[in-house]
């Protein structure tokens, strides 16, 4: 396969001689040589036929040898004008001709002068017995060259015949170029070239497209190659120019057409290789990572929004909370303790309740700002006498569930990274463990010992327990005990617990107790360190 490619023509010697001036000169001057020797047999045919009586077809015959060789020069110079070989090879002829003239003169002069100077005379048959030795020493050299000829040329024709093997048998892609004065020819292409591609190589370059990381060009390519620099691009090459195996359309495939790494490598003084290795697969990961990207992106964009419409929510509420429904309660706490000091009877229990909810319902507002608070802004921690804080909760605890039974088993010295706010959690599980009971004598356990980098606190009761199936959502939000088989709640309150023991860094979970009811463990980071959650 070969077609034009275009470039900047110059001065060429085209199919019809050589362009070159010194090309010029030299096939001259073996034509030069060739004349200037031919006065040498005419010469002796005319002293021959003047001096000696000679017939003129005996004398002729006599130098026929001359007239033939000198001859040869003259056509030979001739024949180099027509050639269309490269300057430096013509111009490298003329000096081997030229020198082996020079060469041969100077030695016949030098025999003839010797002979003059020591004999006085010439021996016509020493010269020629001289002409013999120089004969038999060119041809000594020749026939050195031919042989080095001859193994070049079989090496030659070794490394030609296992790089045609390469070139038939790879399934890369390879066109080879020939360039001269300034005009580029496709020559050959491979089997894989064929069968990849539709058209020839000026088609394809005038169909290739650059990807968006490439600056392809074909001048540039054209000029590159001519300065035999390397040249290296990417191109896209469009469905209608690739063959149906080259196509390989496929339902998962995410671009028409395929990509290849368009370079180019130098390999002789008129001759590159233009290769196409097929990057197809590497592009369209490309493509399928940047979608991925972008919409991972997108995902990230969307669920920032969604946390700050949380946020939002969550401040609302807070707010809320703070203001119309606490201050309500306020109102309705110190009209509900008024009604319950002037009224008596079943009115004054009446009025009892409502103060007793309104206050429960005022704690249980605070508890659920105090975990908004911990949801948005996270929790500030310090070392906290944990040991002092439990034993002033459960004798609180006491005083007002004097009923209950609580055992306590508390460590002395433990400190734990909290806040103020863990004194509401421990009250919520001694709550818990009440208002959750089924039992007519509710009986808790509370201890509280060192577990090496952590406190470990645990409470236990004797009520009806949590199914293992179902502990891990107890702690979830709006999931009460009652879906847990206990009586009903809110669910809040495990939630309010979870939080607040995960922003110090602790963790919590329930077990099974012993022999009956439900244990819930929380361990929380020793206080030497801080943690910020």
């Amino acid at each position: 396969m070969s077609g034009d490619i275009e470039g900047v023509p110059t001065s060429g010697a085209g199919a019809n001689g050589v362009g070159g001036v010194r090309a010029r000169v030299a096939a001259a001057a073996v034509s030069t040589v060739g004349i200037a020797l031919l006065g040498v047999p005419a010469f002796d045919i005319w002293d021959d036929a003047s001096n000696l009586g000679w017939g003129l077809a005996a004398t002729v015959v006599e130098n026929s040898v001359l007239i033939v060789l000198a001859s040869v020069l003259v056509g030979g110079g001739i024949w180099l004008f027509r050639r269309d070989w490269a300057d430096g090879d013509v111009v490298l002829t003329a000096r081997w001709t030229l020198g082996g003239a020079v060469v041969t003169t100077g030695v016949y002069a030098l025999v003839i002068l010797l002979q003059l100077d020591a004999m006085g005379e010439v021996k016509p048959y020493v010269l020629a017995a001289d002409g013999v030795l120089m004969a038999s020493v060119a041809a000594f050299g020749v026939g050195l060259y031919d042989v080095r000829r001859r193994r070049s040329r079989r090496e030659l024709r070794t490394e030609r015949d296992r790089f045609r093997s390469f070139f038939d048998g790879t399934e890369a892609r390879i066109v080879t170029v020939f360039h001269r004065d300034g005009e580029l020819r496709a020559r050959d292409a491979n089997p894989a070239f064929d069968d990849t591609f539709t058209v020839g190589f000026d088609e394809l370059l005038d169909a290739a497209e650059p990807t968006d990381d490439s600056r392809f060009d074909r001048e540039q390519f054209v000029g590159a190659t001519l300065r035999h620099e390397p040249y290296r691009e990417e191109i896209h090459v469009p469905p209608s120019k690739l063959t149906a195996a080259a196509r390989d359309e496929d339902d998962e495939r995410l671009t028409e057409g395929r990509y290849y790494d368009f370079r180019t490598v130098h390999v002789a003084e008129d001759e590159t290789f233009v290769v196409f290795p097929d990057i197809t697969a590497g592009k369209e990961r490309e493509q399928l990572l940047g979608e991925r990207t972008e919409r991972l992106a997108r995902e990230k964009s969307e669920r920032e929004r969604t946390l700050e419409e949380r946020t939002n929510q969550l401040e609302f509420l807070h707010s809320l909370l703070r203001h119309d429904v606490q201050n309500g309660m306020m109102v309705i706490d110190s009209r509900a303790e008024i009604m319950r000091d002037e009224l008596d009877g079943r009115n004054e229990e009446f009025a009892t309740t409502v103060l007793t909810r309104a206050r429960e319902i005022s704690d249980q507002i605070d508890r659920i700002r105090t975990a908004l608070n911990t949801l948005t802004d996270g929790t500030d921690t310090e070392p906290v006498d944990l040991s002092g804080l439990l034993e002033r909760r459960i004798e609180t605890f006491r005083n007002n569930y004097p009923e209950v039974t609580v055992d306590a088993r508390i460590d002395a010295g433990l400190r734990a990274e909290a806040d103020d706010i863990f004194d509401d959690v421990v009250a919520n599980l001694l709550r818990n463990a009440v208002e959750h009971n089924d039992k007519e004598q509710v009986q808790i356990e509370v201890s509280a010992t060192d577990a090496g980098d952590e406190v470990r606190v645990e409470v236990a009761d004797n009520g009806p327990g949590i199914p293992a199936a179902e502990r891990d959502q107890v702690f979830r939000r709006g999931v009460s005990n009652a879906k847990a088989g206990g009586p009903g709640g809110s669910g809040f309150g495990l939630f309010f617990i979870d939080t607040m023991i995960e922003s110090y860094g602790g963790a919590v979970h329930v077990e099974d107790n012993d022999p009956e009811g439900a244990r819930f463990v929380l361990t929380l980071p020793k206080g030497e360190t801080t943690f910020d959650g």
